[in-house]
Protein backbone atom coordinates (compact mmCIF):
# COMPACT_ATOMS: atom_id res chain seq x y z
CA UNK A 1 0.00 0.00 0.00
CA UNK A 2 0.97 3.71 -0.52
CA UNK A 3 -0.23 6.82 1.07
CA UNK A 4 0.49 10.38 2.29
CA UNK A 5 -0.71 12.69 4.83
CA UNK A 6 -0.49 15.45 2.63
CA UNK A 7 -3.80 17.54 1.57
CA UNK A 8 -5.52 19.26 -1.09
CA UNK A 9 -5.06 16.76 -4.02
CA UNK A 10 -4.54 17.74 -7.64
CA UNK A 11 -5.04 15.83 -10.73
CA UNK A 12 -2.55 17.18 -12.73
CA UNK A 13 -1.74 14.54 -15.83
CA UNK A 14 -1.04 11.28 -14.58
CA UNK A 15 0.32 12.52 -11.36
CA UNK A 16 -1.66 13.69 -8.26
CA UNK A 17 -0.21 16.84 -6.56
CA UNK A 18 -0.61 17.98 -2.76
CA UNK A 19 -0.29 20.96 -1.10
CA UNK A 20 2.91 21.37 1.59
CA UNK A 21 2.30 22.15 4.71
CA UNK A 22 4.28 26.12 5.40
CA UNK A 23 5.21 26.15 1.72
CA UNK A 24 2.44 28.26 -0.50
CA UNK A 25 4.37 27.69 -3.83
CA UNK A 26 5.34 24.24 -4.48
CA UNK A 27 3.09 20.92 -4.48
CA UNK A 28 4.12 17.68 -5.16
CA UNK A 29 3.82 14.29 -6.21
CA UNK A 30 4.90 10.72 -5.49
CA UNK A 31 4.64 8.12 -7.61
CA UNK A 32 6.15 4.42 -6.12
CA UNK A 33 7.37 1.26 -7.87
CA UNK A 34 4.95 -1.51 -8.09
CA UNK A 35 6.42 -5.03 -8.69
CA UNK A 36 3.56 -6.49 -10.23
CA UNK A 37 3.56 -4.62 -13.57
CA UNK A 38 1.41 -1.78 -13.40
CA UNK A 39 5.01 0.36 -12.84
CA UNK A 40 5.05 3.44 -10.64
CA UNK A 41 1.76 4.19 -9.09
CA UNK A 42 0.63 7.73 -7.44
CA UNK A 43 0.37 7.52 -4.21
CA UNK A 44 -2.53 6.78 -2.38
CA UNK A 45 -3.24 3.48 -3.66
CA UNK A 46 -4.48 -0.13 -1.80
CA UNK A 47 -2.49 -3.43 -1.72
CA UNK A 48 -0.58 -4.70 -4.89
CA UNK A 49 1.17 -7.63 -4.98
CA UNK A 50 5.11 -7.53 -4.75
CA UNK A 51 5.25 -10.35 -7.71
CA UNK A 52 5.37 -10.42 -11.25
CA UNK A 53 4.22 -12.81 -13.56
CA UNK A 54 7.07 -15.52 -13.35
CA UNK A 55 7.19 -15.14 -9.75
CA UNK A 56 4.21 -15.53 -7.72
CA UNK A 57 3.64 -16.59 -4.58
CA UNK A 58 1.79 -19.65 -3.02
CA UNK A 59 0.87 -20.15 0.72
CA UNK A 60 3.60 -21.34 2.48
CA UNK A 61 5.98 -20.10 -0.12
CA UNK A 62 8.86 -17.85 2.00
CA UNK A 63 8.36 -14.29 0.22
CA UNK A 64 11.55 -11.93 -0.78
CA UNK A 65 10.10 -8.72 1.44
CA UNK A 66 13.48 -7.29 1.55
CA UNK A 67 13.35 -3.28 0.63
CA UNK A 68 15.27 -1.89 -2.65
CA UNK A 69 15.93 -3.77 -5.82
CA UNK A 70 12.87 -4.46 -7.66
CA UNK A 71 10.27 -4.68 -4.90
CA UNK A 72 7.16 -2.87 -4.56
CA UNK A 73 8.48 0.30 -2.85
CA UNK A 74 11.77 -0.36 -3.89
CA UNK A 75 12.19 3.06 -5.93
CA UNK A 76 10.21 5.82 -6.39
CA UNK A 77 9.30 9.50 -8.53
CA UNK A 78 8.88 12.79 -7.15
CA UNK A 79 7.46 15.65 -8.99
CA UNK A 80 6.62 19.08 -7.84
CA UNK A 81 4.22 21.71 -9.30
CA UNK A 82 4.87 25.36 -9.06
CA UNK A 83 1.39 26.86 -7.18
CA UNK A 84 2.21 30.14 -7.46
CA UNK A 85 4.80 32.31 -8.70
CA UNK A 86 8.01 32.43 -6.32
CA UNK A 87 10.31 35.08 -5.81
CA UNK A 88 13.68 34.58 -4.48
CA UNK A 89 13.31 30.79 -3.04
CA UNK A 90 11.42 28.55 -1.57
CA UNK A 91 12.27 26.01 0.74
CA UNK A 92 10.78 21.89 1.30
CA UNK A 93 12.15 21.11 5.32
CA UNK A 94 11.92 17.02 5.86
CA UNK A 95 8.68 17.08 4.62
CA UNK A 96 7.08 13.63 4.59
CA UNK A 97 5.51 12.82 1.31
CA UNK A 98 4.22 9.38 1.32
CA UNK A 99 4.86 5.84 3.31
CA UNK A 100 4.59 2.09 2.26
CA UNK A 101 2.90 -0.33 4.12
CA UNK A 102 2.80 -4.47 3.66
CA UNK A 103 0.16 -6.34 4.78
CA UNK A 104 -0.76 -10.25 3.78
CA UNK A 105 -3.17 -10.89 1.46
CA UNK A 106 -5.83 -8.19 -0.24
CA UNK A 107 -7.69 -6.22 2.39
CA UNK A 108 -9.31 -4.61 -0.19
CA UNK A 109 -9.59 -0.72 0.44
CA UNK A 110 -6.70 1.31 1.59
CA UNK A 111 -6.96 1.18 5.45
CA UNK A 112 -3.32 0.24 6.87
CA UNK A 113 -1.69 0.00 10.36
CA UNK A 114 0.34 2.84 11.57
CA UNK A 115 3.66 1.79 11.17
CA UNK A 116 5.20 2.57 7.57
CA UNK A 117 7.31 0.07 5.91
CA UNK A 118 9.12 3.29 4.62
CA UNK A 119 8.58 6.73 5.08
CA UNK A 120 9.42 9.30 1.97
CA UNK A 121 10.94 12.31 2.82
CA UNK A 122 11.74 15.30 0.58
CA UNK A 123 13.71 18.41 1.22
CA UNK A 124 14.87 20.81 -1.23
CA UNK A 125 15.47 24.74 -2.47
CA UNK A 126 13.90 26.20 -5.73
CA UNK A 127 15.72 29.49 -6.18
CA UNK A 128 14.59 32.05 -9.02
CA UNK A 129 17.35 34.33 -10.06
CA UNK A 130 15.69 37.28 -10.10
CA UNK A 131 16.82 40.51 -9.56
CA UNK A 132 16.11 44.48 -9.50
CA UNK A 133 18.51 47.16 -9.89
CA UNK A 134 18.81 51.02 -8.50
CA UNK A 135 19.06 53.62 -10.44
CA UNK A 136 21.02 51.49 -13.47
CA UNK A 137 23.27 50.52 -10.41
CA UNK A 138 24.68 53.90 -9.82
CA UNK A 139 24.46 56.78 -7.19
CA UNK A 140 21.83 58.97 -6.41
CA UNK A 141 23.28 62.30 -5.89
CA UNK A 142 21.56 64.72 -3.92
CA UNK A 143 22.42 68.19 -3.24
CA UNK A 144 20.57 69.37 -0.27
CA UNK A 145 21.71 73.39 -0.92
CA UNK A 146 22.36 75.62 1.11
CA UNK A 147 21.96 76.56 4.99
CA UNK A 148 22.78 78.96 7.55
CA UNK A 149 24.28 77.00 10.43
CA UNK A 150 22.26 79.37 12.91
CA UNK A 151 18.80 77.64 10.99
CA UNK A 152 19.47 74.53 13.04
CA UNK A 153 17.50 75.32 16.02
CA UNK A 154 15.88 72.91 17.04
CA UNK A 155 16.94 68.58 17.39
CA UNK A 156 15.59 66.63 15.35
CA UNK A 157 13.81 69.89 12.89
CA UNK A 158 14.87 70.78 9.65
CA UNK A 159 16.50 74.39 9.37
CA UNK A 160 13.84 77.12 9.05
CA UNK A 161 12.65 77.61 5.99
CA UNK A 162 13.94 74.64 4.23
CA UNK A 163 12.11 72.77 1.64
CA UNK A 164 12.92 69.13 1.30
CA UNK A 165 14.53 67.85 -1.41
CA UNK A 166 12.75 65.41 -4.24
CA UNK A 167 14.81 62.21 -5.26
CA UNK A 168 13.17 60.17 -7.87
CA UNK A 169 14.45 56.91 -7.92
CA UNK A 170 14.20 54.41 -11.45
CA UNK A 171 14.08 51.09 -10.38
CA UNK A 172 14.35 48.31 -13.30
CA UNK A 173 13.98 44.80 -12.08
CA UNK A 174 13.93 41.13 -14.22
CA UNK A 175 11.84 37.69 -13.90
CA UNK A 176 9.86 39.04 -11.62
CA UNK A 177 6.53 38.52 -11.08
CA UNK A 178 4.19 41.63 -11.14
CA UNK A 179 2.31 40.17 -8.04
CA UNK A 180 5.49 40.33 -5.96
CA UNK A 181 5.51 41.95 -2.15
CA UNK A 182 8.52 44.71 -3.00
CA UNK A 183 9.65 47.23 -0.68
CA UNK A 184 11.99 49.91 -0.78
CA UNK A 185 14.35 50.79 2.65
CA UNK A 186 17.23 52.73 3.76
CA UNK A 187 20.36 51.07 5.21
CA UNK A 188 22.87 53.35 6.70
CA UNK A 189 24.62 54.77 9.69
CA UNK A 190 22.05 55.79 12.20
CA UNK A 191 22.47 58.87 14.23
CA UNK A 192 22.45 58.09 18.08
CA UNK A 193 20.57 61.00 19.28
CA UNK A 194 17.92 60.96 16.52
CA UNK A 195 17.24 57.44 15.41
CA UNK A 196 15.33 58.10 12.08
CA UNK A 197 18.69 60.72 10.94
CA UNK A 198 21.42 59.24 8.93
CA UNK A 199 24.87 60.69 10.49
CA UNK A 200 26.48 63.09 8.38
CA UNK A 201 30.44 63.74 8.66
CA UNK A 202 29.29 67.18 10.81
CA UNK A 203 28.68 65.68 14.24
CA UNK A 204 26.06 67.88 14.55
CA UNK A 205 23.94 67.24 11.39
CA UNK A 206 22.08 63.99 10.17
CA UNK A 207 19.53 63.51 7.05
CA UNK A 208 16.40 62.36 7.62
CA UNK A 209 14.82 60.88 4.52
CA UNK A 210 11.07 60.12 3.51
CA UNK A 211 8.24 58.86 1.55
CA UNK A 212 6.40 60.72 -0.45
CA UNK A 213 3.99 61.15 2.66
CA UNK A 214 7.28 62.79 4.32
CA UNK A 215 6.78 60.28 6.70
CA UNK A 216 10.60 59.18 8.05
CA UNK A 217 12.26 55.87 6.66
CA UNK A 218 13.91 55.03 9.47
CA UNK A 219 17.19 53.62 8.75
CA UNK A 220 18.06 49.27 9.02
CA UNK A 221 14.61 49.36 9.74
CA UNK A 222 13.07 46.10 7.89
CA UNK A 223 9.22 47.17 8.88
CA UNK A 224 10.10 51.11 7.49
CA UNK A 225 9.71 50.61 3.92
CA UNK A 226 7.98 52.11 0.77
CA UNK A 227 5.76 49.46 -1.27
CA UNK A 228 5.93 49.89 -5.13
CA UNK A 229 4.29 48.15 -7.86
CA UNK A 230 6.35 46.93 -11.56
CA UNK A 231 4.80 47.52 -14.67
CA UNK A 232 4.65 45.44 -17.67
CA UNK A 233 8.55 46.39 -18.07
CA UNK A 234 9.07 45.71 -14.66
CA UNK A 235 9.73 49.44 -13.92
CA UNK A 236 9.01 51.23 -10.83
CA UNK A 237 9.94 54.87 -10.22
CA UNK A 238 9.60 55.45 -6.82
CA UNK A 239 9.37 59.37 -4.97
CA UNK A 240 11.97 60.09 -1.96
CA UNK A 241 12.43 63.20 -0.02
CA UNK A 242 15.63 64.04 1.86
CA UNK A 243 16.44 66.93 4.26
CA UNK A 244 19.12 67.74 6.86
CA UNK A 245 18.51 67.80 10.72
CA UNK A 246 20.02 69.17 13.89
CA UNK A 247 21.09 66.20 16.16
CA UNK A 248 22.44 67.38 18.73
CA UNK A 249 20.61 70.84 19.30
CA UNK A 250 23.65 72.67 18.95
CA UNK A 251 25.10 75.28 16.33
CA UNK A 252 26.81 73.00 13.69
CA UNK A 253 30.21 73.80 12.65
CA UNK A 254 29.89 76.01 9.37
CA UNK A 255 31.17 74.03 6.07
CA UNK A 256 30.31 71.58 3.90
CA UNK A 257 28.66 68.36 4.99
CA UNK A 258 28.34 64.45 3.66
CA UNK A 259 26.71 61.66 4.36
CA UNK A 260 25.99 58.05 2.65
CA UNK A 261 23.34 56.04 2.75
CA UNK A 262 22.12 52.61 0.60
CA UNK A 263 18.82 51.80 -0.81
CA UNK A 264 17.50 48.15 -0.76
CA UNK A 265 14.92 46.41 -2.50
CA UNK A 266 13.06 43.21 -0.71
CA UNK A 267 10.93 41.26 -2.25
CA UNK A 268 8.46 38.33 -1.12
Amino acid sequence: MGDTTLSNPQNVGDFIYYDIPGNKEIQVATKIYTRSGSGYTSVPFGPINNYSTNDRYNCNTAMDLSLGGNNTGGAIQVSVRLKKSIVGQSTINNVLVASTYWNMGDTGGTSHGSVATTNIYLNGTVTVPQNCVINAGTQVVVNLGEMYATDFKVKGQMPDNYTPKQINIPIQCNDMSATANLTLRVEGTASADVPDAIQSDNSDVGVIITNDEMLPLTPNNSSSVVPFKLDDSYHSEVTLYAYPVGITGKTPMEGMFTTLAYLRVDFS
